[in-house]
């Protein structure tokens, strides 16, 4: 083989061999930027991580804070319903005592008209 066709040849692959590395290097700077970006979405579900966790401890007492209320308001219905119940009773006490009350009233004026217990005017 003459020396100009080995160094053709040598030249060919000189060239492809410069060729690979400049592709590996375009490989290995993808790879930087992919790591980038992995390492980027990482501290982005952690911080989502974070947050969420935070979204459900907050929510949690929330709920805690809001079923205490209704308890509390559940509470304050009972007894509020215990003493409608009360003042009902005592309403129908109260009311039966002016019945009674009126119709005293009723015998002592019909008594002081002179007509004596019973309707007024009626024949004694």
């Amino acid at each position: 083989m003459a020396d100009g066709e080995l160094l053709e040849r040598i030249e060919g692959h000189m060239a492809r061999g410069n060729e690979l590395m400049e592709l590996i290097r375009e490989d290995h700077a993808l790879n930087r930027h992919e790591h980038t970006l992995n390492r980027r979405e990482h501290e982005l579900n952690r911080r989502e991580h974070e947050l969420n966790r935070a979204a459900v401890h907050s929510t949690r007492d929330a709920v805690r804070s809001l079923a205490a209320a209704v308890e509390k308001q559940a509470e304050a219905s009972d007894a509020m319903l215990a003493s409608l119940g009360d003042m009902r009773d005592s309403i129908g006490d109260m009311r039966d005592s002016i019945q009674a009350n009126t119709r005293a009233v009723l015998i002592v004026l019909d008594e002081l008209r002179g007509s004596g217990p019973g309707p007024a005017g009626a024949p004694a």
